[in-house]
């Protein structure tokens, strides 16, 4: 009796695996380990603001958010010392390439703001030419945005129209990836249902 208990027990196990995997696969998921897991997103059913008041741009001049008013916003947190940020960076340009040049999003427009954090406005500039990039970067040269927010970096938040914090995406990304564009389209989709 034991070993067919055991049986049964191995069989079923094997079964779950294979309907878990077999999903995956239908959900047109990659079946990357590291990839599913890189993409957890926390949602935030009370919506916090994510205050980017007293940053600044590289070019010294208090950052204006009313530019940010009334769209959706993809907003990167990094620092150019970080390994995992500069892994993610050619990615991160070749997204804000990407947005700056169609409509992949249909009527709703959504910006690319990466928000470096602690650095100086010469650090900063200097790791963006050397690297020629060309993204939008803030500086929060005082640690102004709350270290809740930032536990760990890179960390990412998607934000709806009225700079209201939808979600949290942790850990270095392909963000020009198709599951990473997918996750933002779908994103936007569900938060302009709202």
């Amino acid at each position: 009796m034991r070993g067919i208990n055991k049986k049964i027990l191995i069989f079923t196990m094997f079964y779950f695996a294979f309907v878990v995997l077999a999903q995956l696969y239908a959900n047109d998921y990659e079946l990357n380990p590291k990839e599913l897991s890189t993409f957890d997103i926390t949602f935030y059913a009370e919506k916090p603001k994510l205050s980017l008041e007293g940053l600044f741009t590289l070019e010294g001049a208090l950052y204006n958010n009313e530019a940010l008013r009334g769209k959706f916003v993809f907003v990167n947190l990094w620092a150019s010392w970080c390994p995992d940020c500069k892994r993610e960076k050619p990615s991160i340009e070749r997204l804000y390439r990407e947005l700056s040049n169609s409509r992949l999003f249909g009527k709703d427009e959504l910006i690319l703001l990466t928000v470096s954090l602690g650095e100086e406005p010469d650090t900063v500039k200097s790791y963006m030419t050397e690297n020629q990039y060309s993204f939008p970067v803030v500086l929060d040269r005082e640690n102004k945005i709350p270290r809740e927010y930032t536990p760990w970096i890179p960390t990412n938040y998607f934000l709806d129209p009225d700079g209201n914090i939808i979600a949290r995406m942790i850990w270095e990304k392909e963000w020009d990836s198709e599951q990473a564009l997918k996750t933002l389209k779908r994103l936007v989709s569900i938060t302009s249902a709202q």
